[in-house]
């Protein structure tokens, strides 16, 4: 049975954007926290995975990572950004790493980031984001950019379900799926895509 639901949910994510040389930086969209205070969830895993070898490959010199949501039941919990800047610090060297530590929804990613990276003068950016979440972070990101010309490239980090039990969405590709859908459903109607 498990082979049915990995063949669906290839059937329906989006695909990966062809990727330029490089560059000007690499976001890494967080998604969920790990079971310890400290640790990233497979979701942020794979993301920190996929940006850390798109760094090394030379795609950019700089990269980012938003992400707000902390354990609503361990409020001093690192959030989702600090947990993949702490695993992408084996990689990545520190001064190139940015952090965006208050969003808590793909919308406030987006918005955020978009501050951050005017500072910086960024022109195109490579976002890596979970196969699901994906969908709403292309749309989402490519609405906000676009307004100030940045170009956008999305890549899926394939990740397994499973989450600490703060977002059972999380626990199985139905329900992320099911509960991405109506985000997305949800951004549509209310503009935000």
């Amino acid at each position: 049975m498990s082979s049915f639901w990995d063949w669906l949910e290839r059937k329906l994510e989006i695909r990966d954007d062809p990727l330029p040389n490089s560059v000007d930086c690499i976001i890494g969209v967080g998604c969920d926290v790990g079971r310890t205070p400290y640790e990233c969830s497979p979701q942020c895993a794979a993301i920190v995975e996929t940006v850390a070898a798109l760094y090394k490959a030379s795609r950019s010199t700089r990269v980012l990572v938003v992400g707000g949501y902390r354990d609503p039941a361990d409020l001093g919990s690192w959030c989702e950004a600090e947990r993949m800047v702490k695993a992408l610090a084996m990689t990545v060297p520190v001064e190139a790493l940015t952090l965006e530590t208050s969003s808590v929804t793909t919308l406030m990613n987006a918005e955020r980031s978009l501050l951050i990276l005017q500072k910086l003068n960024v022109h195109s950016v490579i976002i890596v984001a979970q196969q699901w979440h994906a969908r709403r972070v292309r749309a989402i990101f490519k609405q906000y950019f676009a307004t100030v010309g940045i170009q956008v490239f999305v890549v899926k980090a394939r990740s397994p379900y499973g989450s600490n039990g703060t977002q059972k969405r999380f626990e199985h590709f139905v329900r992320f799926a099911f509960w991405d859908t109506l985000a997305f459903l949800h951004g549509i109607i209310h503009g935000y895509i």
